[in-house]
């Protein structure tokens, strides 16, 4: 596997609780030399199995008291493969997540 990925914070702000803007990426290759990929029915072909990764996020705290901070955060992402069968397990999706919330730093 192969993984490769630049993140960035950006702060705002006074110095002892800035606002913090965040953004992230990520690719990653994996191959499988010994996994050969199956059509859509199923039936094994002579090429290898490999997968291609990519991950995006965005972020940002907000400091509301000394202690407490809202978070915001959100992740999108996609895997693609070379895999066509997909009865038992799926190799080709894209999801994403997001995060609302508070921290205490003490």
């Amino acid at each position: 596997e192969l993984k490769i990925g630049p993140g960035f914070k950006f702060f705002f702000g006074p110095a002892r609780k800035p606002v913090i803007f965040g953004l992230a990426g990520s690719f990653a290759y994996r191959r499988y030399p010994h996994r050969l990929i199956q059509d859509a029915l199923g039936v094994y072909q002579t090429e290898k199995l490999h997968t291609r990764n990519w991950m995006s996020a965005a972020s940002l705290t907000y400091p509301m008291t000394p202690n407490f901070s809202l978070l915001f955060n959100f992740q999108y992402g996609r895997a693609v493969s070379n895999q066509k069968f997909t009865q038992f397990y799926t190799y080709t999706y894209s999801m994403a997540n997001y995060l609302f919330g508070f921290s205490y730093d003490f």
